[in-house]
């Protein structure tokens, strides 16, 4: 088990009381599992993602990764596990906008070493066809290039969980089936993905789906 949610409820203050964005949500990742999680809007997935990725503390229940129990671990360690056992993929790529596609992919070395990091860097660059765009920045990439440049990102340190946000959401077909195999692959070599979806058809793709309503489970 890589990843597992007991009992895991979320709330937030609203002006009308407390807001429950999710309630008490329990089940299991596997390595070598895609599970996608779909849902309408506000129903709690991507709370579910902050969550499940060590950056939003429950208010009650338990998150573990990789035999580590997320919030009861101090803060360096929840770093720690960020760096080194959990990649992100959003929506909105979250590039850093005055890096290049090669800075950007290598900014997770910053917060782990891993040995040989540029030459990973440098493959990962030719596996998503942006060898030609390594030293451009993000503002001179198209939508695909730049989920492409973040998917790079999130593989770098060889992490065993991919947390997906949408990741197909603003994307064409093409570039919607690259990101999709490329979850699938990682997922085929042992690791885990958790993939946040409103898209029946990136759904599919997963071997896994779990419908949310109202923060629960279904």
């Amino acid at each position: 088990m890589l990843m597992r949610f007991d009992a895991v409820s979320r709330a937030f203050a609203g002006p009308q009381g407390p807001v429950q964005a999710l309630d008490g949500v329990s089940f299991e990742v596997e390595p070598g599992a895609f599970v996608a999680i779909c849902g309408p809007s506000g129903c709690g997935k991507s709370t579910l993602l902050l969550v499940g990725g060590a950056l939003l503390r429950p208010t009650a229940g338990r998150v573990t990764v990789a035999g580590c129990e997320v919030y009861a671990a101090a803060a360096s360690e929840r770093r720690r596990l960020r760096a080194s056992t959990l990649g992100f993929v959003f929506q909105q790529f979250h590039l850093v906008p005055y890096l290049t596609v090669l800075e950007n992919i290598l900014a997770p070395s910053l917060a782990l070493s891993v040995p040989g990091v540029s030459a990973r860097a440098e493959a990962l660059l030719e596996r998503f066809g942006l060898g030609d765009r390594r030293d451009h920045l993000p503002g001179q990439l198209s939508t695909g290039e730049k989920q492409r440049a973040a998917l790079a990102r999130a593989l770098l340190n060889e992490p065993k969980v991919l947390l997906a946000d949408e990741p197909t959401g603003n994307l064409d077909p093409a570039n919607s089936a690259v990101v999709l195999e490329a979850l699938a692959a990682f997922a085929r070599s042992g690791g885990a993905v958790l993939m946040v979806t409103h898209n029946q058809d990136a759904a599919r793709r997963a071997d896994r789906v779990l419908q949310m309503q109202r923060g629960r489970l279904v």
